[in-house]
């Protein structure tokens, strides 16, 4: 049987890749955003995320440091999209390995903003988050580990 090879947005995807570089992680699940009327389903689809679980190894602590990282450094109120870290406890996971998953989510400001500006802030706030997770990398590098 042939396997099919995961889809996922272009817009998402660098974070995705970049998420999983840092060696903490394992994505699963990601949403670029969409904005646009015929888009809108029950589910508010106004914002992007991606969700994932620590790989094995990789203490609580560990995660947590690389995610108040991210938030730490993310420059609230100097773009129009903002960012969320979370956990999400489930009954049943798609890998069957954690009781929760962590999401992060940016999500435009301005619900009522056109679909043109909320597409726009959220890659801002993906570009935003792909440069700290870089910095992140360079930190870890230079230290050793964080």
């Amino acid at each position: 049987m042939k396997k099919t090879k995961p889809f996922i947005e272009h817009r998402i995807l660098p974070l995705v890749k970049a998420i999983n570089q840092t060696g903490l992680f394992t994505t699963f699940s990601s949403c670029d955003g969409h904005f646009r009327p015929g888009e809108q389903t029950i589910d508010d689809r106004n914002r992007a995320d991606v969700r994932f679980e620590r790989k094995k190894g990789i203490s609580e602590k560990k995660a947590n440091a690389f995610l108040y990282f991210l938030v730490n450094h993310y420059p609230l109120g100097l773009i129009r999209a903002g960012l969320s870290v979370y956990k999400i406890y489930a009954p049943f996971h798609p890998l069957n390995t954690a009781d929760y998953v962590y999401v992060i989510q940016i999500t435009p400001y301005d619900r009522f903003d056109t679909p043109k500006h909320k597409r726009a802030e959220t890659d801002e706030g993906i570009d935003m988050l792909l440069g700290i997770i870089t910095k992140y990398q360079e930190k870890k590098k230079t230290k050793g580990s964080l």
